[in-house]
């Protein structure tokens, strides 16, 4: 696939109004905190209900002492979490000082919930959403605003309960399965699927072309494979540096048989089309338990270190029609396309083995080359050489690098970015520093791939 070195530039009047590029997304620790503060506040109720006073109301200072420094060290500091822990080392201290133990438990914890539901009131009223601290306005606001509603009512709901005086440990069991059904529903939003409007589409239209996932039958197959054969013939027909002529029959007889070798569940077809005629294809692979990925196939090498960082997606069969090379849109959805299925299957590395007359567009949108000799070879006669898009680093930086990764960055489900950022926070949650993916270079990468041995390992999962 011949592509100018500015197919993907777009003019910046281009971007979305108010922006010039996509913005860099807050940092894991902040991300993780903005998860861990509804869950402290069940936490604590839970405790509450399970722990008799003063012990309950200790504990729930303890958690909050530990949230509000935990912030402080990121750099946040929210009304709502001080207030509480000011609350409950109060609350101790009334206990303390008192000749009659007071019912701390039931005090203490309506007191907290009426600070829960004013400060979830007063937060439209002053033109503040919810996780503002935590995701300094970025992320998708559609979704803060659900979770911030689910929030409002629970508070409310929680608090007209609790104030009832019903009999027993109903006033405090109560409330606390309401704050539990309340974090279960936001989880599933933030973290599961936020419904039909935001789920990754498997059709979609862009500058007048349609992108569509393609079945993985023979006869959808069929003309994938073919049209892949002929553009890739056509284009190494056109290549100096190839090393003897590759016939469109032959290429498309190998790639035939290497996909029905392949015969995998988590494989991604997509099709471009024009009034109808299929002008673009890519196939993505990501990683699926002990199942090799075509890439080390291929090349006869082992990933399995690189796993433990993230998963691993391999883009494949990327071609454009001779005609069609010149649309910059055809890239980016194509790209988009990728991207999408990869942060769908919480992929942190996405590899692409890339015919070097691919090298600079694809370097214009987050690839980086791995340079080793052993990492370069031929494929159809014409030289390639091994890519690697560092997804975790793109999704933290947003467009920041260039007009051309904004120009990528911008068009990408907001939720599934969102998503992708919150599930990885949790799952690299206790990891050490040097295990996280977002730092890793494509010098370090290049250390991670070693020679084929056995099964791989299985990905890192949430």
């Amino acid at each position: 696939m011949i592509v100018l070195k500015h197919a993907l530039q777009r003019p910046a009047d281009a971007l979305p109004a108010g922006a010039q590029s996509s913005p860099a997304m807050p940092s894991p620790g902040r991300i993780l905190l903005g998860l861990a503060a509804p869950a402290a506040i069940v936490a604590g109720f839970w405790a509450m209900a399970a722990l008799p006073p003063p012990w309950s109301v200790l504990l729930c200072g303890a958690f909050y002492a530990a949230l509000v420094l935990a912030e402080a060290r990121n750099g946040i500091y929210t009304a709502q979490n001080i207030v509480l822990l000011f609350w409950f080392v109060c609350c101790v201290a009334v206990s303390a000082v008192t000749a009659a133990p007071l019912p701390v438990d039931s005090y203490a914890g309506t007191g907290a919930l009426a600070i829960l539901a004013v400060h979830a009131l007063l937060l439209p009223a002053l033109g503040r959403a919810a996780g503002d601290s935590y995701w300094q306005g970025r992320g998708l606001p559609a979704l803060h605003q659900a979770c911030a509603a689910i929030w409002r009512v629970a508070y409310a709901v929680a608090l007209a309960v609790a104030a009832a005086a019903l009999p027993g440990e109903v006033s405090v069991q109560a409330p606390t399965l309401i704050l539990t059904l309340a974090l279960a529903a936001t989880l599933v939003l933030t973290l599961v699927d936020f419904g039909p409007r935001h789920r990754r589409q498997k059709e979609f239209e862009l500058g007048g072309f349609v992108f569509r996932e393609l079945d993985h039958d023979e006869a959808t197959l069929a003309p994938f494979l073919a049209f892949y054969a002929r553009e890739l013939g056509d284009a190494i027909g056109q290549d100096p540096k190839a090393q003897g002529p590759y016939s469109g029959a032959a290429i498309l007889d190998s790639a035939c048989r290497t996909e029905r070798e392949l015969a995998r569940g988590r494989d991604y077809y997509f099709g471009v089309f024009h009034h109808g005629k299929l002008i673009g294809a890519m196939a993505v692979s990501v990683d699926r338990g002990r199942i090799r990925l075509p890439l080390e196939e291929y090349l006869g090498i082992a990933m399995d270190p690189l796993r433990r960082y993230g998963r691993i997606a391999d883009v494949r069969r990327t071609s454009v029609d001779k005609n069609y090379r010149f649309h910059g849109d055809v890239l980016r959805g194509l790209i988009k396309c990728c991207i999408e299925a990869a942060m769908e299957n919480d992929v942190s590395f996405v590899m692409n083995y890339a015919f070097h007359f691919t090298l600079r567009m694809y370097s214009k949108i987050g690839f980086e080359a791995i340079g080793a000799p052993e990492r370069q070879g031929y494929l159809y006669g014409s030289p390639m050489q091994l890519t690697v898009m560092n997804l975790a680093a793109l999704a933290l930086r947003g467009g920041r690098d260039s007009p051309s990764t904004a120009a990528v960055t911008d068009l990408l489900n907001p939720y599934l970015v969102e998503r992708w950022l919150n599930r990885a926070a949790l799952r690299r949650a206790w990891l050490p520093t040097d295990r996280q993916p977002w730092p890793l270079t494509a010098r370090q990468v290049e250390t991670l791939l070693v020679p084929a041995t056995g099964q791989p390992a299985a990905a890192a999962k949430v």
